[in-house]
């Protein structure tokens, strides 16, 4: 493997919570974004709360910005709100630890 490539093994506590909370947080926004627009597509789909959304994303009142964007934009939204989402999830996971298990 290339020097380049290596990926530290030692990583700190706060390193290890925000790597293992950020994929999830990916995974809701991609999977709430993805149910989005198939329930846009299909009106006889059943339309979850806009509070789970605002719950689970936050940032997924940003995909309004959508509505006249182009493919592209669309596609580039979409994946700012994706990680934006993860970037939360993380990031809350931090605060939470810190909260509930301070170094002592």
């Amino acid at each position: 493997m290339a020097d380049g490539l290596a990926v530290p093994l030692h990583l700190s506590l706060e390193e290890k919570t925000f790597l293992r909370f950020a994929p999830i947080g990916i995974a809701v926004a991609a999977a709430l974004t993805g149910y989005s627009y198939y329930s846009g597509l299909h009106r006889n789909a059943l339309q979850p709360s806009e509070l789970v959304y605002l719950l689970l994303c936050p940032p997924s009142f940003f995909l309004m910005l959508t509505e006249n964007a182009s493919l592209p934009g669309q596609i580039l939204i979409v994946t700012v709100v994706v990680l934006l989402n993860g970037c939360q999830h993380g990031t809350v996971a931090l605060i939470l630890g810190n909260l509930f298990y301070p170094e002592g």
